[in-house]
């Protein structure tokens, strides 16, 4: 190993890791690795020290600013995951030394919907720190696609299922049981979605959707709770939507599945949380993932899109995601949008009930149908006079 370049003091407060400026000695490159130098203090804000080393070959660091961000960058990925180090190429290379020991090193992820949007994202991230990946979606040209991009970094196995037959969930999950030893981490990511007037909504549609959405969640995590208990970092993480805290119109069936979604994370999490499983809600507001382009939808068969600047990135709300599994949180908003309703429904939720109920043209339509209503009245007495008479 290389002579030191440089020391950097990491602050651990109660809202994560802060790094303070350091800029590295010229003459070091290669791979950084922090080591700890002294115990934190039992403080409530503590510091600690790591000497950050490099690799062999050596050749000249940058010493301008956007080097010094980039020194800072890595020190504090290192001290967040533990050892992630930078290679001189700037990609990040897991490397365990001693104490230092990765979260997500060779941990075992189980994750469905991982062909496209956040799943697909989710799965280039946690293969970059390290994990073994089993990848399930029902499309399988998708799947084959990320698979072959991760495979070279890690173990990788897939399976195309479809979600809502409950007998290929469990043809699915007898082939994870004999091809993977330990399961560490859970993501419920699929979903689907149906956009239309509910009461055009078919039972077909609705059990369709529920059951992808709600009921194969369930069905899976309940698999694989009693494995999970055996783990020493098992968690679950629930992919369930601000439209699981906020309902709006024509998306009853989605409201429904993730409301429902929430209410099963905040159980398992209230069950199994003192056991050591962390459980996880993820809460995002509108990202620009195919959902609205493959909803379901009555009438013209059109879904309205979000505008792009009401919607989070696939890769932003997967960093998240990953962010919120090992810091345990309950529950993650994202999006700024989706961060003031759910605000709103706290604080003021008549209005957004008000705003709900409002129409320009609720007036007119009452005014139509008690019309109508005059008139069956009307015609109703008409008949039972006619009828009296003919009696009499």
């Amino acid at each position: 190993m290389s002579a030191v370049a440089g020391i950097c003091r990491v602050r651990e407060g109660g809202r994560g890791w802060d790094e303070e400026r350091v800029k590295p000695r010229a003459g070091s490159a290669g791979l950084i690795i922090l080591r700890k130098l002294s115990p934190a203090p039992a403080t409530r804000k503590s510091a600690t020290t790591f000497r950050y080393h490099t690799l062999s070959p050596p050749a000249p660091i940058d010493t301008s600013f956007r080097g010094e961000q980039n020194a800072l960058r890595s020190c504090w990925c290192a001290a967040s995951d533990h050892a992630v180090g930078m290679t001189a190429g700037g990609g990040p290379e897991i490397h365990d030394e001693g104490a230092i020991v990765n979260t997500f090193k060779n941990k075992t992820v189980f994750l469905t919907g991982a062909a496209s949007g956040i799943g697909r994202e989710l799965t280039l991230q946690l293969s970059a720190l390290g994990c073994n990946l089993y990848l399930v979606d029902v499309d399988e040209a998708g799947l084959n696609d990320v698979a072959q991009i991760v495979q070279q970094k890690v173990h990788v196995r897939t399976r195309v299922c479809d979600l809502a037959d409950s007998a290929s969930i469990s043809s699915m999950l007898c082939d994870f049981d004999q091809n993977e030893e330990v399961i560490d981490l859970l993501i419920n990511n699929a979903g689907v979605a149906y956009y239309g007037p509910t009461h055009a909504m078919t039972q077909e549609q609705w059990d369709w959707l529920m059951k992808i959405n709600l009921l194969a969640p369930i069905q899976i995590t309940n698999h694989f709770l009693p494995r999970l208990m055996e783990r020493p970092d098992a968690h679950i993480a629930n992919m369930c939507s601000i439209s699981g805290m906020v309902a709006g119109g024509r998306f009853a069936a989605y409201h429904t599945s993730k409301f429902g979604l929430i209410g099963f994370t905040e159980a398992l999490r209230a069950e199994y949380g003192r056991k050591g499983i962390g459980v996880t809600a993820v809460c995002p507001g509108p990202v620009q993932t195919n959902l609205y382009e493959a909803a379901a939808a009555a009438e013209d068969g059109r879904v309205p899109t979000p505008p792009g600047f009401l919607c989070a990135s696939a890769a932003r709300v997967a960093a998240l995601t990953i962010r919120s599994i090992r810091r345990n949180k309950r529950q993650v908003v994202i999006t700024p949008m989706a961060h003031g309703l759910y605000l709103l429904k706290r604080v003021a939720p008549g209005l957004i009930d008000f705003a709900n109920q409002f129409s320009r043209k609720k007036k007119r339509r009452l005014a139509e149908l008690q019309q109508k209503e005059l008139e069956r009245l009307a015609s109703k007495a008409d008949s039972d006079d006619v009828n009296s008479r003919r009696v009499a």
